[in-house]
């Protein structure tokens, strides 16, 4: 076993590092990130004359140093590997109530409705399901909405341009769920798409007053603004999409 915390290998209980050259020895790890636990005991392995040396890992991230012969999955380098902590990050997870909706995609029947959104936002409030749905079919849109039984509480319209950047056109509830987490439920899924298709960031245009909910997320103003008239002044928002996660303790994994 490797002591990363020592940078030391451990032989387990009842045997002895002299053992290894007279065994075939496998080299196992849950998951690989930079690979240098597992080369420093496929290494130890070696020195100690081992007849062969096999090692295999469920997880490899792809920009390892040290490539398993065996493994599960290859995931890319914006990916962590959650179930290795000790403690799993359930702050992820509702913790103040769910937003009560089922999210899905936009289809053709939705087209037919005849309900728009009450968001507070002129602009807004005017776009049709009707429209939204010919933003995908005609211009590649992705449009997920937050459907409440029979009632659409909002929607998120998205889509991955050509510099491998996912640009978030439009994130909108209805001032009846505000306050239920559905906006931040929204965020989350538009970026678990943008790392699912490699994007290197998340672009977005913010309202005004939204622009604080948005630096709460890790997006940070560009500089850029449109005054989009009748009081709706939008600002350029932009959040890189590499993973990190801070534990109770204040470490950044």
């Amino acid at each position: 076993m490797y002591d990363k915390s020592k940078c030391t290998i451990k032989v387990s209980e009842g045997s002895a590092a002299s053992e290894l050259q007279k065994n075939h020895v496998l080299v196992i790890d849950s998951s690989v990130h930079t690979g240098s636990s597992m080369l420093a005991a496929a290494r130890f392995a070696q020195a100690q004359g081992a007849l062969s040396i096999t090692s295999y890992t469920l997880v490899l991230k792809k920009s390892a140093k040290f490539l398993p012969h065996l493994f599960g999955l290859m995931v890319g380098d914006h990916d962590r590997v959650l179930f290795q902590l000790d403690k799993l990050p359930n702050n992820r997870l509702f913790t103040k109530g769910s937003p009560y909706c089922l999210f899905r995609r936009l289809t053709s029947e939705d087209a037919a409705r005849t309900q728009c959104l009450e968001t507070g936002v002129t602009s807004l409030d005017k776009v049709s399901f009707g429209d939204l749905y010919y933003e995908c079919a005609a211009k590649g849109y992705d449009v997920i909405i937050a459907e409440d039984g029979d009632a659409i509480a909002g929607f998120l319209k998205m889509k991955v341009n050509e510099r491998s950047r996912l640009f978030i056109d439009v994130i909108a509830n209805d001032k009846k769920y505000r306050g239920r987490g559905l906006g931040g439920a929204l965020m989350r899924y538009a970026e678990t798409t943008g790392r699912a298709n490699c994007c290197t960031h998340i672009d977005l245009w913010a309202i005004d007053n939204q622009v604080k909910f948005y630096e709460t997320l890790g997006y940070a103003p560009t500089g850029d603004v449109i005054d989009a008239g009748g009081g709706e002044i939008y600002r350029k928002m932009s959040k890189p999409l590499i993973y990190s996660f801070t534990d109770e303790s204040g470490r950044k994994s």
